[in-house]
Order: structure tokens, then sequence, then C-alpha cells
């Protein structure tokens, strides 16, 4: 897995601005769809957050970009995927409680409260309500994901899903000695980018398709806006 090319240290995309026209597609469910091709494992749901739901939806484009991933990876290996379209609850907890450690290890610093926000924003977007200014895994188009082997092993990253270090940033082991972790890295970034994903450069696990960050790296219009449903309603319009 040394022959892929080597990652790219590139900027966070700058989001605030994007255009979004709705292609009103719908969700789908993918850890019923395709739970013989990957392996599905839904951190939130596990760890308890509340509205964390253990089903994962998905665009359906997105659906089947994912099934040409699984697809293009070498014999043995497999995707795994954490997280997917996320409820706004959740995203409200998650923020929160990132955003509640840094205040906690920042106590007695001179850093003010805005700080401390823009630095929590940097892994943790804010969850807007707003269906023209979403969060992106409210969109549907954000996944989080890792590889397995043959045995159901999570290949070595580097750092666990969800660690907000600089050791999490894609392209941090590149100038590293630690060619198993820049490699398994490499063949992540590589097969999902060759199905028409971008990567969140700031989070190794974080791929999208059609959403405000996707459009800021491609320099496009994003055509999911975020969807608020419940989930009985996910085939409503936006």
């Amino acid at each position: 897995m040394d022959n892929y090319a080597p990652i790219p240290n590139i900027a966070l995309p700058d989001a605030d601005n994007v255009r979004i026209v709705s292609n009103n597609e719908p969700l789908v469910c993918i850890s019923d769809k395709f739970h013989d091709l990957m392996a599905f494992q839904p951190k939130y749901f596990e760890r308890g957050v509340p509205g964390a739901t253990r089903h994962m939806y998905v665009r359906k484009t997105v659906s089947e970009m994912l099934w040409k991933a699984a697809h293009a990876l070498p014999a043995g290996f497999q995707l795994k995927i954490y997280d997917a379209w996320r409820p706004a609850r959740v995203q409200k907890a998650l923020f929160d409680e990132y955003y509640s450690a840094l205040c906690q290890a920042q106590k007695g610093s001179v850093m003010d409260a805005q700080k401390l926000r823009e630095q929590a924003l940097l892994f943790v977007s804010y969850p807007s309500d707003d269906p023209d200014t979403p969060f992106v895994h409210s969109t549907g188009g954000a996944v989080d994901l890792t590889i397995v082997d043959a045995s159901g092993k999570e290949l070595n990253m580097g750092t666990a899903f969800d660690s907000f270090s600089d050791a999490a940033h894609t392209a941090y082991f590149e100038n590293s000695s630690n060619h198993e972790v820049r490699d398994n890295r490499r063949l992540l970034y590589h097969t999902m980018l060759s199905v028409g994903f971008t990567n969140y450069p700031a989070e190794w696990w974080h791929y999208d398709f059609g959403d405000r960050f996707w459009a800021a790296m491609r320099k496009e219009t994003s055509f999911y806006k975020g969807i608020y449903h419940d989930p009985a309603d996910f085939n409503a319009p936006e």
C-alpha cells in the first residue's frame, strides 16, 4: 500500500458563503443496505449521546459512491462507517462537550471565550438548524469512516476517531517515519477521492460530497441543504 501519492497539506475550507441549490435528493439507510459490504459502528449511539441513532443515513448519490469506494479497496479490506447523517441534537451535544473540555483545559489562561469558540469550531461545527446554513453532517453528504482488514481490525491511522489534535490532520504523517500510518491514511484518502469525495483536512476520517465543505473545496455550488426531519420522514421535501 506504499504506491499512493502523498496527501497534500491544504487549508481548511471556507464554507461560510457557499451557495446551496437543493436537488431534494432523499436519504437512504446504508447500514441496512450495505451490511454485507461494509462494517458499521455507530460511535455516538454507542456512547449514548442524546438523539443518536444506530442507523446510518446518507444521500442516495453518496450511498452509491460509498459502494464504489468499497469495491475500489484492495482485496481483504472493508470500509467501516462511524457516522453519517447526524441530528442537530447530537451535533449540539458534541459541540457543547468539546467546548466545555477546551474551557476546562484552558482554565486560568488568558484565552477568551471567543477564541475558545473559534478553536472548538475547527473540529466541531456549530449546530445551525437553518437548512440554508447547515452543519455538514445534517446534510447527509458527510461521512466519518476508516478501513478494516479481513479480521475486522481497524488499520492504524495514528489517532482515534474524534481525536481533536494536530495529529488528526490528514497530512500530519506525510513527513513522519511512521510509514504504516502514512500509507494507511493514503489508502483511505485516495480511495475516497477516486470516487468523488473531498476530505476535511483537519480530520483524516471525514469525507464530503455535495455539502458546503465539498463545494468550498471544489469551488462549486452545494446541492445538499440541512435535513432536520424525524427519521420516519426522511423522504419528505427539504
